[in-house]
């Protein structure tokens, strides 16, 4: 975190690193600087990504509500996270704030307390129609809590098949920019109070491809499977074509009789799969949003 050309990154609910894999494509000089989340599958999936050398070598920090970012202050240029998305999906009983699993009040405090540059954040469409005890909808909630910590929010949908998926998977995506970055911007690495550096350098795009989605999950899922590291991503590969076809991927597991044929070790890929965001739809969001905040 001491090096000044880094542009720090903390990855909250990281699952599989979805977006981190779609903000590193977007970013230069991008470095994750610790990963936060709380299942253990996708954790063992993580470090298997950090070893081989597909993601950043971070630490893991395995519960959101205790960790301590008031140590990052500072040092974070970002901070993103796909925060759960029980309470607002329609595959479940949609109680918003309500619902336990609702985190999005940690990690406002979290913003508070390491003041990031920028925060980027992704949920379900749910977030649009579900509302707060308060009657707000959720997106418009979290639009109004970030102002009201002194970011300026901007917010997008897309969906993965706009990127060669063969799923919907529509999303949103919020972009958050701190004012006193934006006061400074005349300055790419100009130092803003509170944070390493003002704005992000952008990377070139390169081509979208469902086939980079693809070999960015083939083998990094294998924790537990027999067989040797090949095998395993042969397998994964065939599972992930097969998931992309099937009716598991809209969340109809009980109508679809395969389901009941896998293992424990299945249905753990089915829910990192599931609860993860394609990079390409990361990096075209981020983007989108970064051009438009970076323009008014």
């Amino acid at each position: 975190m001491d090096n000044p050309e880094q542009f720090t990154h903390l990855s909250l609910c990281t699952g599989y690193g979805g977006i981190d894999i779609g903000l590193k494509r977007a970013i230069r000089d991008f470095k994750t600087v610790c990963y936060v989340e709380i299942e253990a599958y996708a954790i063992a999936n993580l470090v298997e990504k950090i070893e081989s050398g597909k993601m950043d070598p971070a630490p893991i920090w395995s519960n959101l509500k205790t960790f301590n970012f008031s140590k990052f202050c500072g040092y974070v240029d970002l901070l993103s996270g796909g925060f759960p998305c029980q309470p607002f999906s329609t595959s479940g009983e949609q109680k918003g704030d309500n619902d336990p699993r609702h985190l999005w009040p940690f990690i406002k405090s979290g913003i508070e307390q390491c003041r990031p540059s920028f925060v980027f954040l992704e949920n379900v469409m749910g977030i649009t129609q579900v509302k707060t005890r308060a009657g707000v909808p959720v997106l418009l909630h979290v639009l109004r809590e970030l102002h009201s910590c002194g970011y300026k929010a901007k917010f997008t949908i897309n969906r993965a098949s706009e990127f060669g998926a063969k799923h919907p998977r529509a999303r949103v995506f919020i972009l958050a920019a701190n004012y006193k970055v934006l006061s400074c911007r005349e300055s790419s690495m100009q130092e803003s109070q509170g944070n390493s550096k003002a704005l992000p350098m952008l990377s070139p795009r390169k081509e979208n491809t469902s086939a980079a989605f693809r070999e960015s999950l083939c083998g990094l899922s294998s924790i537990s499977l027999a067989g040797s590291r090949e095998q395993n991503r042969a397998k994964l590969c065939r599972q992930i074509r097969a998931l992309e076809d099937s009716t598991i991927f809209f969340g109809g597991y009980d109508d679809d009789p395969r389901w009941m044929d896998r293992d424990q070790n299945w249905i753990e890929q089915i829910n990192l799969l599931g609860n993860g965001v394609v990079p390409d739809q990361a990096e075209a969001a981020f983007r989108e949003l970064y051009e438009e905040l970076n323009n008014e």
